[in-house]
């Protein structure tokens, strides 16, 4: 009994020391806090309201943090989310610090290192004019008020407008355009008094000459949010010295055009066009050879030696810039490394001895223009990953007869071979709109093939074809555009397939020796004139499901024997409307007498027709 009270009485004093143990070791390592981490991307998006200008200062929010510690210039506060209105605390014209600190709970969690930013503080210029997006999500900024001294010195575009961000600056916003005759030398009639910008952050889009003549900005800090700047957007800002569109993957025409200081600029790694003229007259420009104007050192924009007959392009050349090789007349062949990119129009044309090219791997899309007027073109090589060829990217190319379209190809552009020599053509399944005028005029071209897949034949695409005997038009197209087929004199077959629902204007007019004309059941549709002038025709069968033809949809088709087949009742007939070309109701159609189907002998008056033998027949 005494052995076991001593043990007891042990294991009393084992316990309680213990517990002291754990006291001072494992309660204290218990009741200290996680340290929290810190607030990232501090910063101050400036919002402009009806009431005024409010300053909220903004950072990435913190996993556990109960609240956060915001101080600015010595006052200190706390909020419970990852944002603060500042508007009190700080003064416009002066750089304000603002520190921010993640809080915890005080016993799982600890305060946060502190971040800060240091932010200028800046009033929202009373000139702007602002425009909300149809879909009211944002705002841009469309253009300046009447009085042209308010815009003197710094303008302030804020992030936010009525509560909507600020993600554009319009066409012109700030080109004076009434003005007149702009002289950027003597600054007369150009935008002079302004200095300088402040951008707002989720700025994503700059119109077309929006600060054109902005003769003395050095300097356009604008955000990594950009992407798109339309033409000419910084013509003549004669005293720009930086630009920064590293994400930017498009420049167009004459966006930098006589920036004469521009001597640095950050561009993209994956640039798909360079406009015409984009960088001309700014100092960005050296010579490297004896042809070569290059910028950057990898990009060609110009061979100036028009008389060359052979080229290759350097390994160091990663773009291929508009009108670089344009009228090089005496060029015959040229040689470009697969990674070499052609992102600019107008790039070869007007070279009328060019005979072979290899577009290289790296180029994704024929840009507009490319090879215009290449009359001695006979041989092109487009690689696997072409996408689209663009406006008139062939045009005039008469000794080019043939042509293998890549599966990757998707867009086949206005023009893109109009009055090309191309015998025949297979358009992928890929290309879902044969472009306006994509083969017009191309007076060798005998067979098309358009595979299951294309959805549309646009305005155009086939006219004066003047050897196009026969097309099948896949049951996967619903449209035929007007004009489509228009003075293909030798077009004697067109088979349509089920899946088609409107016919065009004038879609296959002047197609004189179309034998006939077989409307498949879905159309809805019927255009005016939509065979006039085809003079052959024997018949045209029209199914039920037409619900508008155009009161001259079949004037001065055939002949007197020609006859328009309904393929419905008379009671299918009475619910097609009529209309003129201009939309309005007609109450009838031109020049056609309708036959009414009946499988059998019909009792009653009429005109019937059915099928012998798979050929349509009068009963």
């Amino acid at each position: 009994m005494k052995l076991s009270r001593k043990l007891f009485i042990l294991t009393l004093i084992m316990t309680a020391l213990t517990c002291l143990i754990f006291a001072f070791t494992g309660c204290k390592t218990a009741s200290l806090a996680r340290k929290l981490d810190m607030p990232q991307n501090v910063e101050v998006e400036i919002w402009h309201r009806p009431a005024g200008t409010t300053y909220m200062a903004i950072w990435d929010g913190v996993e556990g943090a109960t609240g956060y510690e915001v101080s600015v210039e010595g006052d200190t506060f706390e909020v419970k989310d990852a944002k603060a209105d500042i508007t009190e605390y700080v003064t416009a014209g002066i750089y304000s610090y603002v520190y921010v600190t993640a809080l915890g709970d005080g016993v799982k969690t600890a305060d946060s290192n502190v971040n800060k930013a240091i932010c200028r503080i800046e009033n929202v210029s009373n000139v702007l004019v602002y425009k909300e997006s149809e879909d009211k999500t944002h705002y841009s900024v469309a253009s300046f008020a009447p009085e042209k001294q308010m815009l003197a010195g710094r303008i302030v575009i804020p992030d936010y407008h009525n509560g909507l961000p600020v993600t554009a600056i319009e066409e012109s916003a700030f080109f004076d355009q009434t003005a007149g005759n702009p002289n950027p030398a003597t600054g007369a009639n150009c935008n002079n008094v302004t200095s300088s910008f402040r951008f707002p952050k989720y700025l994503d889009t700059i119109g077309a000459y929006a600060f054109a003549y902005c003769t003395i900005v050095k300097d356009f800090k604008l955000p990594d949010t950009v992407t798109t700047i339309g033409e000419g957007a910084f013509f003549n800002c004669m005293r720009l010295t930086t630009a920064n569109i590293k994400n930017v993957n498009v420049i167009e025409a004459a966006t930098f055009y006589e920036c004469t200081a521009l001597s640095t600029i950050t561009l993209s790694d994956n640039i798909e066009k360079i406009g015409v003229d984009a960088f001309k007259n700014t100092a960005l420009l050296n010579q490297s050879g004896s042809s070569d104007v290059v910028l950057n050192d990898t990009i060609l924009l110009e061979v100036t030696d028009k008389e060359i007959t052979e080229y290759t392009v350097s390994d160091s050349i990663k773009y291929i810039s508009s009108s670089a090789f344009a009228n090089c007349a005496k060029l015959v062949n040229v040689t470009i490394p697969d990674t070499v990119k052609i992102v600019g129009d107008y790039t070869f044309s007007g070279c009328a001895m060019l005979e072979t090219i290899t577009v290289p791997s790296a180029t994704t899309k024929i840009p507009a223009f490319t090879f215009a007027s290449c009359e001695a073109l006979k041989n092109v090589t487009l690689p696997n990953g072409i996408t689209s060829i663009g406006q008139q990217a062939f045009y005039n190319c008469p000794m080019l007869t043939e042509i293998t379209l890549p599966e990757t190809l998707t867009q086949l552009e206005l023009g893109a071979f109009a009055q090309s020599g191309l015998i025949s053509v297979n358009i992928p399944a890929s290309v879902e709109v044969v472009g306006q005028q994509a083969f017009f005029a191309c007076p060798e071209l005998t067979q098309v093939t358009l595979n299951n897949g294309t959805k549309e034949i646009a305005l155009g695409a086939f006219a004066r074809c003047a050897k196009l005997e026969q097309i099948e038009i896949p049951g996967s197209v619903e449209t035929i555009g007007q004009e489509a087929f228009s003075s293909c004199g030798a077009l004697h077959t067109v088979k349509l397939n089920e899946g088609l629902k409107t016919i065009g204007v004038m879609a296959f007019a002047y197609a004189t020796k179309l034998n006939n004309l077989v409307i498949p059941e879905g159309v809805e549709t019927i255009g005016y004139g939509v065979l006039g002038l085809a003079e052959s025709v024997q018949y045209v069968i029209i199914p039920k499901s037409v619900k508008t033809i155009d009161a001259e949809a079949f004037i001065l088709v055939g002949t007197t024997s020609t006859k328009f087949l309904y393929a419905g009742t008379y009671d299918d007939l009475a619910n097609v409307s009529y209309v003129n070309s201009d939309g309005t109701p007609a109450t009838a159609i031109k020049d056609v007498t309708f036959y009414i189907y009946s499988e059998t002998m019909p009792t009653e008056s009429g005109l019937y027709w059915h099928f012998v033998d798979g050929v349509p027949t009068s009963w």
